[in-house]
């Protein structure tokens, strides 16, 4: 290992296959929190008291009975605060390739996730790593086997949305705050984690050949 891999990287204790899957667990973490986040603001919508402060509807009883059920009357105004909502994502795809060959992969990471869009580059960062050590190891057949398990756990992200909103919306007749206010803080614990341990991983060795440390990418 060149020098300049700190001694608790995770290079340093896995090899091949193993550092491969801790790689991947790490870009999990991240399209597992953008999986989530695509299906999060489907709740929130439904949420009386988000459709209150925000005034882009009311709810009413239905007429099967049913209470709470959403009334929007300003579908632009609702549509448009999804909108910006999601800004952040297309900012972050288009400085990301940028930022990461300025200061590296982990630092785009780390940076993403104190931004709160950290989606864009841990996927970049697994696939030249991985792609790099399946040329080398010849075990290019697991490719696919890896890009299979990500939009996994992305899909489960979605998953997971879903269902933390309908158990919430049983609290106090679905009408308390909690509903769409936990949704949304919800997404800060896989952004800590990303952000504490990604320090732990490796640079891109691509990005290190563009930047001159030849002897840390090998």
């Amino acid at each position: 290992m060149g020098h300049q891999i700190n001694k608790y990287n995770v290079a340093h204790t896995f090899q091949k296959r193993r550092l491969l899957i801790a790689i991947n667990c790490l870009a999990g973490l991240s399209i597992f929190f953008f999986g989530y986040d695509q299906g999060m603001m489907g709740g929130v919508n439904n949420a009386k008291a988000y459709i209150d402060l925000m005034g882009f509807g009311h709810t009413e009883t239905a007429p099967d009975g049913t209470p709470n059920t959403p009334v929007i009357t300003n579908t632009l105004l609702q549509g448009g605060i999804v909108s910006v909502y999601y800004l952040g994502t297309l900012v972050g795809a288009l400085l990301g390739g940028w930022i990461g060959d300025r200061v590296g992969r982990i630092k785009t990471i780390a940076l993403g996730s104190a931004w709160a869009i950290p989606w864009s580059h841990p996927p970049v960062l697994r696939s030249e790593l991985q792609l790099d050590d399946m040329r080398t190891h010849g075990q290019r057949h697991r490719r696919g086997q890896f890009i299979a398990i990500e939009f996994t756990l992305n899909i489960f992200g979605v998953v997971v949305a879903y269902w933390l909103e309908f158990g919430l919306s049983y609290v106090n007749g679905g009408v308390s705050q909690i509903r769409w206010r936990f949704p949304i803080g919800f997404q800060i614990i896989p952004l800590l984690l990303l952000l504490a341990i990604v320090w732990y991983f490796p640079e891109s060795p691509r990005w290190l050949v563009k930047v001159g440390r030849h002897e840390e990418a090998r």
